[in-house]
């Protein structure tokens, strides 16, 4: 069965609450999801190595029974990024598995854990164009300057052999939290 394929029952839930209407309220690294408007509620709830930009507790966003998913990265060796960023990427890696499921369980959702590995390949170029922007939300804390100095790092080092249309291949595990909230 495909992870995103919903069932008929899934699709009735997240059109039963009249202000629902199915919305899927999605979060992507370095990008921030709108905030609620008040008359709003979510069915679904997506959220990809983005959670600390949430600007309320998400159990007031989401319906009752409306689903939550949440990755969290615990291996990144394969990632290649330069010494500070891997830092500062590093001490977000702070979340266990079983600290995450303790903190939904306390927001009363019903948690399934599933541990992915995900594979994906990008090209020089377009990966230093993605450190610029800033894809890991992680790397706000670093200025321009150090983004700079970053890929020069990486130039004289892990990618150097590299030319910029060169495909990079990339690989971290996560877990997936598939959190569905309580009645």
């Amino acid at each position: 069965m495909r992870r995103n394929a919903r069932s008929s029952q899934e699709k009735e839930r997240c059109t039963s609450h009249p202000k629902n209407r199915g919305r899927i309220l999605q979060g992507f690294c370095g990008q921030r999801p709108a905030l609620r408007q008040s008359d709003v509620y979510w069915c679904r709830s997506k959220f990809w190595r983005s959670c600390e930009n949430l600007q309320e507790p998400i159990e007031s966003c989401l319906s009752p029974g409306g689903v939550l998913a949440v990755e969290l990265m615990i291996d990144a060796t394969n990632t290649p990024l330069f010494t500070r960023a891997a830092n500062v990427n590093d001490a977000m890696l702070v979340g266990t598995k079983e600290n995450t499921c303790a903190w939904l369980r306390l927001a009363n959702f019903d948690v399934e854990v599933l541990e992915e590995r995900i594979d994906y390949s990008v090209t020089k170029s377009k990966w230093y164009d993605m450190l610029r922007g800033r894809f890991y939300s992680s790397l706000r804390e670093l200025n321009d300057v150090e983004i700079e100095e970053g890929i020069d790092e990486l130039e004289r080092g892990k990618l150097k052999d590299l030319n910029l249309q060169d495909d990079i291949p990339i690989f971290s595990t996560s877990l997936i939290f598939i959190a569905k909230k309580g009645h």
